[in-house]
């Protein structure tokens, strides 16, 4: 399995996307990633467009493929680097990490929170 810029292609399927803003929201997902089976090391595709970038690395992670996606702050950014990540790849869930930066109090680093309403 590759991550390819190819259209004209067959996509994979991989377990899940998991998207972060920022490279220090992605860090702990990417420490923990291996590579997949028969390849060397996770393979990493940086995308650069002006001033931003996303980074897609794809491994495995606890069993299941998977691909970090490295977005850039804000709903316009993410919503970009999942769109080209459906370019590269199919999962089965996307997983949205770390967007929990601004709550206050006691959020720590692998803490799981989840919303009860979302306001626009």
């Amino acid at each position: 399995m590759s991550l390819t810029l190819t259209p004209s292609r067959q996509l994979p399927e991989v377990d899940a996307f998991i998207q972060c803003a920022m490279v220090m929201e992605a860090q702990p997902f990417l420490d923990a990633l291996a590579p997949l089976p028969g390849s060397d090391a996770v393979e990493t595709l940086v995308v650069a467009d002006g001033h931003h970038q996303q980074s897609y690395a794809l491994g495995q992670l606890e069993g299941h493929t998977v691909v970090v996606i490295t977005s850039g702050v804000g709903i316009a950014n993410a919503a970009a680097a999942v769109a080209r990540g459906l370019t590269l790849a199919t999962p089965k869930i996307v997983i949205a990490g770390g967007t929990a930066g601004g709550l206050e109090g006691g959020i720590q680093v692998g803490d799981i929170a989840g919303a009860i309403a979302t306001i626009y």
